[in-house]
């Protein structure tokens, strides 16, 4: 029979976590079906979750026209990314960005300018 002594050696110290990257999704969408849009929250939190990524918040536009520029969420999303050096930028797919490409790409530079990167939960 093992006896208790009145001191227990202090357990070793656990490392320090690794540094997580944020990501913020973004979500735009042409209708207003929050069962769909649920969906799509869950593939990017799925992303985020398998890939090791902080998922600070996810930003979500309904009612969008191909083509519209000035998007209230995605103009929260860039004010976002300004804040958050090196920082991945999650959509479910490149259009949601914008299904016009040449507004699609317009909205990667300002992210990639800003200092992040912009990665799709489907290729």
């Amino acid at each position: 029979m093992l006896r208790q002594t009145a001191f227990e050696p202090e357990p070793p110290a656990l490392p320090a976590p690794a540094t997580t990257i944020s990501a913020f999704g973004y979500i735009c969408v042409q209708h207003e079906n929050e069962d769909e849009i649920t969906a799509l929250h869950d593939q990017v939190a799925n992303y985020t979750s398998a890939n090791h990524l902080n998922l600070v918040e996810v930003y979500v536009d309904r009612n969008v026209w191909p083509g519209q520029v000035i998007r209230p969420g995605l103009t929260v999303l860039l004010d976002a990314v300004v804040r958050s050096e090196g920082c991945v930028v999650v959509v479910p797919s490149a259009a949601h960005l914008s299904p016009e490409g040449a507004i699609r790409r317009a909205v990667e530079v300002e992210i990639q300018m800003l200092g992040a990167r912009t990665v799709t939960c489907v290729r």
